[in-house]
């Protein structure tokens, strides 16, 4: 995946309008929720559903075939 960056203002009540383009990246919409990580002096932004996914894939990784 490209790394895109984007310039984002800090408004009235420290409120910052995700672009279009991040939504649809991270498949979000108006009253969804978003992981913020903060790790020393950088923040990434996940999808509750995104996240979910990625630790379901992660896990049918590890267990064997035909458990549950």
């Amino acid at each position: 995946m490209q790394a895109e960056s984007y310039h984002l203002k800090i408004g009235e009540g420290r409120r910052i309008v995700l672009p279009a383009e991040v939504c649809r990246s991270l498949a979000v919409n108006v009253g969804d929720t978003l992981i913020v990580r903060l790790e020393d002096d950088r923040a990434t932004l996940n999808s509750v559903d995104k996240t979910i996914e990625r630790f379901q894939a992660l896990v049918a990784e590890r267990v064997p075939a035909g458990r549950v």
